[in-house]
């Protein structure tokens, strides 16, 4: 008899793994944000409240991949990705122990170590989804070390949290999925004819009679041998396992239910296909065209986000020096103290500027710093042939290694005073 790998066994493992990366993301750095700075962080990089855009090109990325997996594989993110499942069936499993096993005395007892278990862990959740819009450091050291101001809405939003997630399980657990899911109505949306679904393909139609080994590995409560298509489905494939595990009780190689990308009749109908075909190249444009653009601008990154402007006219000083000031904000988004160096790229080469202080600064993790430098001309007969202007000129950061660790900002020179 042929080896078979347990669909059910991987399910259980992409769900334990998937929920762990949900837990670590904000942890970790992957992606969270910090509302209270107005800042992001997308893959251990820090972005500021003007950057955003990466944000949203990722999460464009995200629901473009959303869609495509719906279009072509169902509903396999709630079988094999989703908390929710991996959440609903442990406690279902709880419940159901106590109502089989548990004795009427000791019944109290292991509902009371349920639920504070379920609080516990509820709690946990709460704190972590916290986590994903303030630090998880901050989180920590405010709701349990020393409070402040953000003690309470901590606590409060926890709570709430932790109170949604209890009944959640207490009184839906996978009802939520069928009835209330938005995914699943999402998807309901994007389903074809030939995406993929579990389908009834008897290779032993007497098996079934007095059977229902399917129906009872289902979670979701429904008959996987019916025809018409189930949008409660989620393609977890234990019906799957169940039917194979029939099979092997009577020593026969096989199964009633497999998988397939739409039903034999609907395979034949190329005419029914074309939206389906139509449907996945679209989606896998988008998905590529998203990835691609989310790619470019987040390999584009500097650390160091600068805004600049003239704040002035020019001014002249003692009729020696023709002076322009500008307002420079610096921003570092790393977490190491950097000691920078403002670089200016002037294209004329009749206009001779320089620095009228030190170009050089410090700024601290995550802090910002406001600097007002000066460049100057000598206003000597030679230099009073430049015209008014104003002159482009370009800033960028530099490091001590003379790397650009900002991008290039375009302000301008004027060598003329004006007068009101």
């Amino acid at each position: 008899m042929k080896y078979h790998i347990s669909i059910k066994l991987i399910s259980k493992i992409l769900l334990v793994i998937s929920t762990l990366f949900i837990i670590a993301a904000p942890l970790l750095n992957i992606i969270r944000m910090n509302v209270l700075k107005g800042t992001i962080v997308l893959f251990g990089r820090y972005y500021f409240i003007n950057e955003f855009y990466v944000l949203w090109l990722f999460l464009l990325f995200i629901l473009f991949a959303f869609i495509f997996v719906s279009i072509v594989f169902g509903r396999v993110y709630c079988g094999f990705i989703c908390p929710q499942t991996i959440l609903s069936q442990i406690f279902e499993g709880l419940f159901d122990y106590i109502k089989k096993r548990a004795s009427a005395v000791s019944k109290p007892v292991v509902y009371a170590s349920v639920l504070i278990f379920m609080t516990v862990l509820s709690l946990f959740i709460g704190f972590n989804l916290i986590a994903y819009f303030i630090p998880p450091a901050m989180v920590i050291k405010h709701a349990f070390f020393e409070p402040d101001y953000l003690t309470p809405y901590i606590w409060l939003l926890a709570g709430a949290f932790t109170a949604l997630i209890i009944f959640d399980m207490v009184f839906l657990r996978h009802k939520y999925c069928i009835y209330a899911c938005p995914y699943g109505f999402i998807q309901f949306l994007f389903n074809d004819t030939r995406t993929l679904r579990i389908e009834y393909k008897p290779a032993d139609n007497a098996l079934c009679k007095d059977c229902s080994n399917c129906t009872d590995a289902c979670f979701m409560k429904i008959d996987p041998r019916k025809k018409a298509l189930q949008i409660q489905c989620v393609n977890c494939g234990y019906c799957i396992d169940a039917c194979r595990e029939r099979f092997n009780s009577k020593n026969e190689d096989g199964k009633n239910l497999c998988y397939s990308f739409g039903l034999e009749e609907d395979k034949k109908n190329k005419a029914k296909n074309r939206p389906f075909f139509y449907k996945v190249a679209i989606a896998l444009f988008l998905l590529i065209g998203s990835f691609v653009v989310f790619i470019a601008k987040f390999s584009d990154y500097h650390y160091l986000n600068q805004s600049l402007f003239n704040i002035n006219q020019a001014f002249i000083s003692n009729d020696k020096i023709i002076a322009n000031k500008y307002k420079l904000i610096a921003e570092n988004a790393s977490d190491k103290t950097k000691r920078l160096t403002i670089k200016v790229i002037n294209p004329n080469a009749k206009l001779r500027l320089h620095f009228f202080s030190s170009s050089s600064f410090i700024i601290k993790p995550h802090g910002s710093i406001t600097i007002y430098p000066v460049l100057y001309v000598n206003n000597k007969p030679n230099e009073k042939k430049l015209k008014t202007g104003p002159y482009p000129i370009e800033f960028q950061i530099i490091n001590l290694k003379g790397k650009a660790v900002s991008a290039k900002k375009t302000v301008f020179f004027i060598t003329k005073q004006f007068k009101d």
